[in-house]
């Protein structure tokens, strides 16, 4: 019986072992794990005049962004990727405040995934739609314009502010707000020892303390080790952040009351000029495909949105089907990629479609 017990054990860590060394060749042949660091990139805001608004992109800038891997493919050369303001300091070709003759003026509002950080100028998703819309010349005469007002980092106070100050001016024909669900955040930068500071938010200190624990010596010594740490730090970092999320959305948060007073004044606008006025509401990028934790989020949102008739669309059906890291521009970057700002513009070029049919049969 000893007999039988001591070769069964022998038998178990002769398994474990192989298993390790298989495991340990498989993920060095594949590189296994990645150590990717954040992009390198310049000073990209200023500040304005208007307090309401506090920041700009620089005007007439080439913002670059410079990664340290090419995962996907998709940089061009030294993994760059530069982002272009205009005189006005927002993303895209010089505008006038005066609208051409048979131009469709669209203004698109929102945070850094409208901007578009980390995607060429081309592959914007207002940049896109504009592009779609007038190739299917979808309304006859006239030429679709874009505008495009995202800025990093702003919350929706900011983009309301933006589009008082900005929105006669334009006179545009109709808005495009892009909803990120951090927009229900306060103000992401302050003024502070005569220079715009970026807020350390409680999340953040959680996330720096997370990555900066010190792991223990002997996870050097295997990639597989080295795998779970990442593993257990992300899935930490992931949960933190589900926090955070869930926090701003409480119902005695003070600046989701603001982030809906922001929106109803959006909506305010848009109805005394009769302009159309469309949310276009953006899923955060982490188990979009299943077990995805924002969907009371997102509930709240349509109960909001349907309560004061305001037209949406929500991306996150969109986007079932692909794995997270598919969605990114890169692994230390979880900004909307190429592919997510294409499935964008299709959408609203399908759903502008509706749109003008509708109309049509209305009158």
């Amino acid at each position: 019986m000893r007999t039988i017990i001591s070769l069964s054990l022998k038998i178990f860590l002769i398994n474990i072992i192989l298993f390790y060394l298989l495991a340990e060749i498989i993920l060095a042949i594949l590189d296994l794990p990645k150590d990717y660091q954040p992009h390198i990139s310049p000073a990209q805001f200023q500040l304005t005049k208007n307090k309401e608004i506090l920041y700009l992109n620089i005007p007439n800038s080439d913002i670059e962004f410079q990664y340290d891997g090419n995962p996907r493919g998709y940089f061009r050369q030294n993994n760059i990727v530069h982002h272009t303001t205009n005189s006005f300091g927002f993303r895209g070709e010089e505008f006038n405040y005066q609208k051409l003759p048979a131009t469709y003026r669209v203004v698109f509002l929102g945070d850094s995934f409208t901007f578009g950080e980390g995607v060429y100028d081309d592959d914007v998703y207002p940049v896109i739609f504009e592009r779609i819309a007038n190739e299917l010349n979808l309304l006859e005469g006239k030429t679709f314009e874009s505008v495009n007002l995202g800025v990093g980092g702003f919350n929706t106070q900011q983009q309301w502010a933006l589009l008082e100050e900005l929105g006669d001016k334009l006179t545009p024909d109709a808005l495009i707000v892009g909803y990120n669900l951090n927009d229900a955040e306060d103000y992401l930068f302050e003024f502070r020892e005569r220079s715009l500071l970026r807020k350390e938010r409680v999340v953040d200190r959680e996330i720096h303390l997370i990555k900066a624990e010190n792991p223990p010596a002997f996870i050097h010594l295997s990639r597989l080790h080295r795998l779970v740490w990442q593993y257990t730090q992300q899935r930490r970092i992931s949960q933190a952040t589900i926090g955070f999320y869930n926090n701003l959305y409480s119902g005695d948060s003070l600046t989701w009351r603001q982030n809906k007073l922001a929106l109803e004044s959006m909506v305010q606008y848009a109805r005394e000029r009769n302009i159309p006025l469309t949310i276009v509401i953006f899923p955060v990028l982490y188990k979009v495909n299943r077990n995805y934790p924002f969907y009371s989020i997102h509930t709240k949102l349509h109960e909001l949105l349907d309560y004061e008739d305001i037209d949406y669309i929500d991306l996150l059906p969109n986007l079932k089907g692909f794995r997270d890291a598919q969605l990114w521009v890169h692994p230390t970057d979880q900004h909307p990629n190429e592919v997510v700002h294409k499935i964008i513009a299709q959408t609203l070029i399908e759903h502008f479609q509706k749109l003008i049919v509708h109309k049509s049969r209305e009158q």
